[in-house]
Parts: structure tokens; C-alpha cells; sequence
């Protein structure tokens, strides 16, 4: 995690297939291909990785029954509901990349 003493980028990152381009000045370059602009190394994940979670809409509406009970869930349900329909609607205008 970045707050952690040893946290470094190259470590961090040692998932993403070619790391980090590091500017000459230190400063990580933004990737600008599509998506998040990285490809994951799968071969790292497999390796060293490990599921933390696993969760299925079933896992997720019981803890989230559970956890707010029948009227907050259905509230919750709401909310995603009206956030997705709202979704559908949504235009989005990307700015101009960067100049370097």
C-alpha cells in the first residue's frame, strides 16, 4: 500500500507487464493506452496472488441483508437501480491527452 514505509512503485507494480515508464525527473508517466493503459501479467497473479474475496450476487445480497437488514437492502436495490438506469443516459466528453 503507498501509506507503508517500503511501499515502491516497482514492487507495487509488479504485476503490470514492462512496469512503469518513470520520467527523468522520478515522475510516473500516466499510461495512455486503452483501458487502464497496462496490461496485467497473469503469470505474476497466478503465482503470487491471492483471493482475498469471493463474492456472488447471492454472497452479496445475503451480507447485505444481514448487514442493513430488509428495508436497507431494498433501499440499496433502489439506489443502484435509479444509478443505472441514470447510466444509460450518461454523455461523457474525454478531454484532450496531455502534450508532452
Amino acid at each position: 500500500m503507498p501509506c507503508d514505509e517500503r511501499w515502491e512503485p516497482d514492487l507495487w507494480a509488479a504485476f503490470i507487464k514492462g512496469g512503469f515508464r518513470r520520467e527523468p525527473d522520478g515522475r510516473l508517466r500516466i499510461p495512455d493506452a486503452p483501458g487502464l493503459g497496462v496490461e496485467i501479467d497473469w503469470g505474476v497473479i497466478e503465482r503470487y496472488g491471492e483471493r482475498l474475496y469471493e463474492g456472488t450476487a447471492a454472497s452479496v445480497a445475503v451480507a447485505t441483508l444481514r448487514d442493513a437488514g430488509l428495508r436497507g437492502a431494498l433501499h440499496l436495490n433502489r439506489k443502484k437501480q435509479d444509478l443505472l438506469r441514470a447510466r444509460e443516459h450518461l454523455e461523457v466528453e474525454l478531454p484532450d491527452p496531455p502534450a508532452w
